[in-house]
């Protein structure tokens, strides 16, 4: 019997979300890079910058949750929580990473700023915590443990998110071990109003059994054939998603 998937969770947080200011495209980046390591989003939560709700949000979601990953609140302001209310729940101690410190001083001094007092809270985090690098931006991310769950904090930037799911999947990779890969392919196809085709076709990892676009569009079409048999001849366009598990 196969192992069954980790249970992950979301936490986006921002008063700019809860406002209607930012519109949050991040958790859905997250979804799609997820999918390829075979999981989902079990729950996903938005909060505002409120120190309460989040400290008890986080230890919910932790209670329920193999993996929580936190979007937002890492930087230098005073409404950035995301470090100090995770160190709070797990109770560790919030000291200063010397991996973040060397961050900040080498991404300031490329930019010719002063390493300043509201820089250098971007350097406290969760003792004992791991960093997840950010090669874009001024503010690491980190992963802690909080019973038994993986909890993995982001910056909430999209740009700096993207360029962090690397380093995020190789962490669930590593706790959660070896799990079904997929690619996610996105062609134009026509389709029944009613009805979208998804074609699901294996192959190993070196590409042996010859996969190829026109094979997955060739399923796409005996998709759309049979129901064109049941519900007539009422066609749409969009993109479809064809799912590819890389066995």
């Amino acid at each position: 019997m196969s192992k069954p998937a980790a249970r992950v969770q979301l936490l986006l947080t921002g008063d700019e979300l809860m406002r209607g200011d930012t519109v949050d495209s991040n958790s859905a980046l997250i979804a799609r890079e997820l999918l390829t390591l075979g999981l989902a989003p079990a729950r996903r939560v938005t909060l505002g910058d409120d120190r309460a709700a989040l400290r008890d949000e986080i230890g919910r979601l932790c209670q329920t949750a193999d993996a929580l990953i936190v979007n937002g609140g890492l930087g230098p302001t005073i409404d950035d929580l995301s470090a100090e209310i995770v160190a709070e729940v797990a109770g560790l101690s919030l000291v200063q990473h010397p991996l973040a410190l060397a961050h900040l001083e080498n991404w300031c001094r490329r930019r010719g700023l002063a390493l300043n007092s509201a820089n250098r809270k971007q350097a406290l985090l969760p003792e004992g915590c791991a960093i997840l690098p950010n090669d874009i931006g001024s503010a690491v991310g980190f992963s802690v443990d909080i019973s038994g769950c993986l909890v993995l904090c982001t910056p909430g930037v999209p740009g700096e998110l993207r360029a962090m799911l690397g380093p995020v999947k190789a962490a669930l990779g590593k706790r959660f071990g070896a799990t079904q890969t997929r690619e996610v392919l996105r062609l134009p196809a026509f389709r029944l109003l009613s009805f979208l085709p998804v074609a699901t076709v294996g192959r190993t990892r070196d590409g042996s059994d010859g996969l190829t676009l026109e094979g997955v569009w060739q399923r796409m079409q005996q998709g759309v054939g049979a129901a064109l048999d049941r519900d007539g001849m009422q066609f749409g366009h969009r993109e479809c998603n064809v799912t590819v598990p890389v066995l």
